[in-house]
C-alpha cells in the first residue's frame, strides 16, 4: 500500500490570549488580554489551532481565549515587521511565528 506524502500548508490567524510575563517582560499594567498574529505550518486549520495552543499556551504560558481569522498564509499579505522576522527566524526552529502583542485593558 502506498502512503501519500503529507503536505503542510502555512496558516495565519489571530490568537486572543490572557497576558503572561513568562516570556514577555513588558506587559502593560492593567492589561487583561492581547491579540497576536500567529503563523504555523499544518495540514488543516484544526491542526494549526492545535499547534498554536501547544506552543503559545503550553510552552509559552499564554492562556488562549480563542483563535480567529484563520486562513492560508500568502506571502503578499500585509503583515508587521516583527511577524516577518519571526517567520524567517523563529518558525523553522520553534514551529510557530508570532507578531507584536496588542494588549488591551479594562474599558
Amino acid at each position: 500500500m502506498t502512503t501519500l506524502p503529507t503536505t503542510n500548508h502555512r496558516w495565519i490567524g489571530i490568537a486572543h490570549v490572557k497576558p503572561s510575563t513568562k516570556y514577555i517582560e513588558e506587559v502593560p499594567e492593567g492589561a487583561v488580554g492581547a491579540f497576536v498574529p500567529v503563523v504555523a505550518d499544518a495540514n488543516t486549520a484544526e491542526q494549526f489551532c492545535q499547534h498554536v495552543y501547544e506552543k503559545l499556551e503550553n510552552f509559552m504560558g499564554f492562556p488562549i481565549i480563542e483563535i480567529s481569522d484563520i486562513d492560508l498564509f500568502c506571502s503578499t499579505q500585509n503583515i508587521d515587521e516583527h511577524l516577518c522576522d519571526s517567520i524567517e527566524n523563529l518558525l523553522p526552529h520553534f514551529g510557530l511565528a508570532y507578531g507584536d502583542f496588542q494588549f488591551y485593558g479594562n474599558q
